[in-house]
């Protein structure tokens, strides 16, 4: 089914599930965290998106999924993916040297 998603949805459900992987957190919990924040979701939609079965993601979704992960809609949109050194996750208190993730806001 993969091949008839728009491109935008196929970058969602490969970076949903690399964010996802990358923090160690399984579908259950982040299900359970999108509930708790508002949006009813079950375990097997979310297993159902990432396994490519279900081709459609809501807005209401997509903002609260990015809010979960701790990333922005762009992040999960964009179509290089999560950076391969820290996968937009660099440990506490560090920057990643490739990507920028957690350096600090530049000084205005």
């Amino acid at each position: 089914m993969s091949g008839t998603m728009h491109p935008v949805t196929r970058n969602v459900i490969r970076n949903a599930r690399a964010y996802r992987q990358a923090r160690k957190l399984s579908v259950q919990k982040v299900a359970d965290e999108m509930t708790s924040r508002g949006v009813r979701i079950q375990r097997s939609v979310l297993a159902n998106f990432e396994g490519w079965r279900r081709p459609t993601i809501s807005i209401a979704e997509l903002v609260t999924l990015a809010d979960v992960l701790g990333v922005t809609i762009n992040d999960l949109m964009d179509d290089a993916g999560p950076c391969a050194t820290c996968h937009g996750t660099p440990p506490s208190g560090f920057a990643c040297i490739a990507c920028g993730a957690g350096s600090p806001p530049p000084a205005e």
